[in-house]
């Protein structure tokens, strides 16, 4: 597989694309078993550097955690992608282009949905991101 096919996939995958599991925080890719996205600092593993920038700060709950998911394909390490748990674990939102320009890309917004398979408010958080290139 070429890298531009794999961020292809993943850009366009669906939460229904992935099998998640809970205790290893990994995300595997149904159509090919050889993707996968992994957090590299799981909750629970310790404390998660707080995150501080207002647009995360805006929920119920004012707690965010910054955070990191590794896109590997088999072996090989592939990406990271900058997140932040926001309104106490309710969500993982990708880090926008800004604090003041709330704009993320589409392949962003495929790793979002990846990792908040199950999350109910997701859907709900993201409407206040702008969808780029």
């Amino acid at each position: 597989m070429e890298y531009d096919q794999l961020i292809q996939l993943v850009t366009h995958s669906s939460e229904a694309d992935w099998l998640w599991n809970d205790h290893r925080s990994i995300w595997t890719f149904k159509p090919d078993l050889n993707i996968t996205l992994r957090e590299t600092q799981r909750p629970g593993e310790g404390e998660l550097r707080p995150f501080a920038e207002e647009w995360a700060k805006q929920f119920p709950d004012k707690d965010a955690r910054a955070t990191e998911y590794e896109l590997w394909y088999g072996a090989s390490f592939v990406k990271e992608y900058a997140f932040v748990h926001v309104d106490g674990f309710r969500a993982s939102l990708p880090f926008p282009k800004s604090a003041a320009d709330m704009t993320i890309t589409r392949e962003q917004l495929g790793v979002a949905l990846a990792v908040n398979s199950g999350h109910s408010y997701f859907h709900e958080y993201i409407k206040r991101f702008t969808i780029g290139d």
